[in-house]
């Protein structure tokens, strides 16, 4: 036993040498903060962050509770409940359900949500300011305008970890697109690739002079701001005079994962397999969305929710 134990012990100490021997000058200019994040400076190619998704940390992963809608007018409310984030072997599901499975139907009509008091509280995390024109901490149900009728989640590592330049990977199974009117920001499913049926690697490099897109190791996208990205983007002035060209992208963040549900994501002309059943820019999209749940409903379930296997950022 004691043998065993030393050799485990010199075999351990090996390897931690042979890592520092590979990594004594550490030139990456990835950047890392936060409680979760380790100390730099860094080495080209080292792990910087991993979940598994064992268990889920939710001091890591902090949940936004919102009923704004996001930047495109969307139908949910993001909250922390379990229904809508948890882990199963091995996965983090990010689901959407219907409010009124909890609430009840007559809740939607009639109903208040007061994310910062009463019977749902949940910590409205919008910052007040913006939470006034948005309605994202508090908003009373009608007949014509109801109350949010999805929940769902949107995690982020805001206080945990967030980076500067790195390689992100993300191994997940985005939802189904027949799952109707459902999106995971960063990106949309398409059932015609295959993306909803199985497990993929999503990548996005980030450097001081590019940002590249990747799926399972193949690049499809590279983008490079020769002048700017306010000039690729099409700005009339630098709204970043002081930045690089990488501007406002030369400054750290944090990953963010959710699942949307509706809004002006999707133009009006849509079918999947029905027409779009809301007009974008219409006071009633959200109520006009549920009176066509017969068209959505039936394709709502576990396996159509987002699914991460793992979380996984390298320094550069």
């Amino acid at each position: 036993m004691i043998k065993s134990l030393l050799i485990a012990l010199i075999l351990a100490i090996a390897v931690l040498n042979n890592v520092q021997a590979a990594c004594r000058n550490p030139s990456s200019p990835t950047t890392a903060s936060g409680w979760k994040a380790p100390k730099g400076p860094f080495c080209s190619g080292q792990l910087i962050f991993e979940d598994n998704f064992n268990w889920l940390d939710r001091a890591v992963w902090e949940h936004e509770n919102s009923l704004g809608g996001g930047g495109n007018n969307e139908f949910q409310w993001y909250s922390g409940g379990g229904r809508n984030s948890y882990v199963k072997d091995g996965h983090f599901y990010l689901r959407p359900t219907l409010t009124a499975d909890e609430f009840g139907e007559e809740f939607l009509t009639s109903g208040t949500i007061d994310l910062n008091q009463g019977p749902t509280y949940d910590r409205c995390t919008d910052e007040p300011s913006w939470a006034a024109q948005i309605q994202g901490c508090y908003r009373k149900g009608s007949p014509s305008r109801i109350l949010n009728p999805v929940r769902s989640a949107r995690v982020r590592t805001v206080n945990a970890f967030a980076y500067k330049y790195g390689r992100l990977e993300i191994r997940a199974r985005l939802p189904a697109e027949n799952s109707n009117y459902r999106s995971m920001q960063c990106g949309s499913a398409s059932s015609q690739n295959g993306f909803d049926g199985q497990f993929n690697n999503y990548q996005l490099t980030w450097t001081p002079n590019v940002v590249q897109f990747g799926i399972n190791g193949k690049v499809f996208r590279t983008v490079t701001p020769y002048e700017g990205f306010w000039k690729l983007g099409g700005f009339s002035y630098n709204p970043w005079p002081t930045g690089t060209k990488m501007a406002p992208f030369d400054r750290e963040f944090y990953p963010v994962m959710n699942v949307a549900v509706g809004g002006d994501y999707f133009p009006d002309n849509a079918w999947n397999p029905h027409r779009k059943p809301w007009a974008q820019g219409s006071p009633s999209a959200m109520t006009d969305f549920y009176k066509a749940k017969s068209q959505w409903y039936g394709t709502w379930g576990e396996e159509a929710a987002l699914q991460i296997d793992y979380v996984r950022v390298w320094a550069i």
